[in-house]
């Protein structure tokens, strides 16, 4: 260590239900960051908080291909995708309760970013079918989660307080 001695087989607490310890890469859209992650043959998460979901198409090829030339059998090694959400029972009654409270931190990100701030016409943009944001009823949340996997070939969703494996029909 730099700042200390080195620690030298010291046990790490708690310990990891799981062995070996399941390591993900999350990434956002970076093909190198895709990249890196497939030639160790580590699972990949898409964190997809705007834009078209079938963009990202693009970067779940690239993870396979590489895990492929890496000796990895890319149905071994799962792609999960996070998308913001959240479940209501009814689209219109959701979407209008929720706005007020995903605008404020999504136009400051935008902000920050170099994007514009969240508009009402871009939170309905997004919460359509072909949008970013999971959103309304639970049968509006499972389609879009549903389209997710044929358009990105994921095995899991994942939201900010809800995991969820999907079934293989």
């Amino acid at each position: 260590g730099r700042h200390r001695a080195d620690l030298l087989d010291q046990p790490v607490y708690p310990r990891a239900a799981q062995n070996p310890l399941p390591v993900w890469v999350a990434v956002g859209g970076t093909p190198p960051s895709v990249v890196r992650a497939a030639e160790r043959g580590l699972p990949l998460a898409l964190a997809i908080i705007g834009g078209a979901p079938e963009r990202f198409s693009a970067l779940t090829e690239i993870h396979r291909r590489t895990l492929l030339a890496n000796g990895f059998n890319p149905n071994e090694v799962p792609i999960a995708v996070h998308g913001h959400g959240f479940v209501g029972t009814d689209d219109e009654e959701t979407a209008d309760w929720y706005y007020p409270y995903y605008e404020p931190p999504m136009s400051r990100i935008g902000h920050e970013r170099g994007f514009g701030e969240m508009t009402r016409h871009e939170y309905e943009r997004m919460r359509g079918p072909n949008g970013s944001l999971v959103l309304g009823s639970p049968e509006t949340v499972a389609a879009k989660i549903l389209h997710w996997r044929r358009v990105l070939g994921v095995s899991r969703f994942r939201s900010e307080e809800h995991t969820s494996e999907l079934q293989s029909r």
